[in-house]
């Protein structure tokens, strides 16, 4: 009865631990002998932050939930003190936290793991520990998808200082022909009264001319007449 009893507990873990294989995104196997309490608890804070938790089961569990999710590669590495490390919101934060961690603190030992279903040893756990978690990707996505509404907004206003500088010019043109009209309009209102002055002065030398002229023939015509009179009144004289 008792033996039983130990066998039911015993299932129940295997189901709790394969449930957990299959709600996460990605499942690493980690050995950590020789990390102090301290570190361990560090490391579980840090997996905790980035959506991911860390347990130390036993390895007889842990290989006989392996094989009823179908991971027989994954059995091999389940010896030793091993850490088995779930993350459930992406593919990559629980690589990414080790494999950080790990350069800090040489004794702890990435083996292999699980992401999407398929088992990935060393090296490949090592690839996606080196792509944008989650929340990279997410900025990442923001970045493409703001990237056209960014080159939209820079066009515009490329647009708006082109259309503000050609209005700009077309006033400075305008200003310049205004300008260049009331020059022209000076010169000539200048040219027409230097004309004027001209007429002017040629219809008063004219006139000055007639009246020298005048004035000639009145003075000719008064010295005939005295000349007249003079040579009347020497003959009377004479006789």
């Amino acid at each position: 009865m008792a033996s039983e009893k130990v066998i039911d507990q015993k299932q129940q873990l295997v189901d709790g631990v394969a449930k957990k294989m299959s709600e996460s995104k990605s499942v690493v196997v980690a050995e950590y002998q020789g990390l102090t309490v301290e570190k361990i608890q560090t490391l579980r804070r840090n997996l905790r932050d980035e959506g991911c938790e860390m347990f130390v089961i036993k390895n007889n569990i842990s290989r006989r939930a392996a094989e009823a999710k179908g991971y027989k590669e994954l059995v091999e590495d389940l010896s030793g003190p091993n850490s088995i490390i779930f993350s459930y919101e992406d593919q990559v934060s629980a690589a990414k936290v080790l494999y950080e961690f790990a350069k800090k603190n040489k004794k702890l030992k990435i083996k292999s793991g699980i992401v999407d279903g398929q088992f990935y040893d060393l090296e490949k756990i090592k690839e996606i520990s080196a792509l944008p978690n989650r929340e990279g990707l997410l900025t990442m996505l923001a970045g493409q998808l703001l990237s056209p509404v960014r080159e939209l907004a820079l066009g515009l206003y490329l647009l708006t200082e082109e259309e503000e500088e050609t209005e700009e010019d077309n006033k400075e043109e305008t200003k310049e022909e205004a300008k260049s009209e009331e020059t022209k309009k000076e010169a000539k209102s200048e040219k027409t009264e230097e004309k004027a002055t001209k007429k002017e002065a040629k219809e008063t030398k004219k006139a000055t001319k007639a009246d020298t002229k005048e004035e000639t023939k009145t003075d000719s015509k008064e010295e005939v007449k005295a000349e007249t009179k003079k040579a009347t009144k020497d003959k009377k004289e004479s006789k």
